[in-house]
């Protein structure tokens, strides 16, 4: 039996982000996700993530 420091760890992908991470960038974004959660049964996380990608390459661009 081996020692696994990250036995217990929580994995986090791209599409699996904490909603802490979205609200330092959008501010109020935790309210706005539980409401389109609970009203329309639809998980925007993904598209906000393509979204700032998306920003950040526009920007990346502009400045090259």
């Amino acid at each position: 039996m081996g020692f696994n420091m990250f036995k217990n760890s929580t994995q986090i992908n791209l599409t699996n982000l904490p909603l802490n991470v979205f609200e330092a960038f959008i501010l109020g974004y935790g309210l706005i996700f539980k409401f389109i959660l609970d009203a329309f049964g639809f998980n925007v996380s993904i598209i906000v993530l393509i979204s700032l990608i998306l920003f950040a390459v526009v920007v990346l661009i502009t400045y090259i």
